[in-house]
């Protein structure tokens, strides 16, 4: 008998759990989001010069892309 992979017991195995985010929930995200930016920018993006922030703008953009690709309101989230 064959033992299934690690990946193919995970997919058939994981419990699931679908979620809407309502109107509300997207208008609280979309004001955390611009707080947690604010820090970011505060906290992080202030010890940059402008030529550092440019290139790991660069770095991080195959990151954004693939984020881009999936669509920017799909999410996955793995608990367990």
């Amino acid at each position: 008998m064959r033992e299934p992979s690690a990946s193919s017991a995970c997919r058939v195995n994981l419990p699931r759990a679908v979620v809407t985010v309502t109107r509300a929930g997207r208008s609280r995200f979309t004001r955390a989001d611009a707080v947690y930016a604010a820090a970011l920018r505060e906290h992080f993006g202030r010890h940059l010069t402008a030529a550092q922030a440019r290139a790991l703008t660069a770095a991080l953009a195959p990151v954004a892309e693939g984020r881009a690709t999936r669509g920017a309101g799909s999410r996955t989230v793995r608990t367990g």
